[in-house]
């Protein structure tokens, strides 16, 4: 996935219920804490991590996982979040992380899966490669996916900013999320979109 281009942006708050963060307080109230590296953004609307549900945050990013441990700036994940992952089937679709996408569910049912990915061997740890490297390693990517006999057709990542190039990607069918993950690692990606029944695209981190 990319790297975004350098910019200032506020750290973005989440007001919790349930046993909640002591300490700050962001705004409207009620106890609060910056994300910081290490923690992206929790599911907004209310969905439960751990002890914590967390319903509310600063700006519009709807969907995504609480993660900890992670090494990717924290920037860099709010740019994957805010990413339109688009695919060129014969009916285009995008996937924005968060939202359900019905094209997509129709998409599994018609190829009996369940789940899929959207991954991209370019640009690995979002370290920015010209055009021919990028070539290659999606030829390489595209070489095993059809080794292993998987359904894939091909996208690309492009931030609504355009403030940097879109990453050629491949929506795969019928990956489960465990199978995705080591793609991604072997293929030396930060991150990628997984898909499962509720066609709701999840960001899943990689380191």
């Amino acid at each position: 996935m990319p790297a975004p281009a350098p910019r200032l942006v506020s750290i973005p708050w989440i007001r919790c219920s349930g046993a909640g963060i002591p300490g700050d307080s962001g705004p409207g109230g009620g106890p609060a804490k910056p994300l910081r590296m290490g923690n992206v953004y929790g599911m907004i609307g209310g969905s439960s991590v751990g002890a914590t549900t967390c319903g509310w945050a600063q700006y519009p990013i709807k969907g995504a996982f609480l993660y900890s441990d992670t090494t990717i700036d924290q920037d860099m994940i709010r740019a994957y979040l805010e990413t339109e992952y688009r695919v060129e089937a014969d009916v285009p679709l995008t996937l924005r992380i968060g939202t359900a996408c019905p094209l997509l569910a129709a998409m599994h049912k018609a190829h009996r899966v369940e789940c899929s990915t959207f991954i991209t061997a370019c640009n690995p740890f979002s370290t920015p490669f010209d055009d021919a490297l990028n070539m290659e390693r999606q030829a390489v990517l595209a070489k095993e996916l059809t080794r292993r006999g998987l359904t894939f057709m091909e996208g690309i990542g492009q931030h609504p900013s355009n403030l940097w190039q879109g990453e050629p990607s491949f929506l795969v069918l019928g990956v489960s999320k465990e199978a995705a993950k080591a793609l991604g690692t072997r293929h030396e990606q930060n991150a990628l979109v997984w898909i499962g029944p509720s066609a709701v695209p999840e960001l899943i981190l990689l380191r």
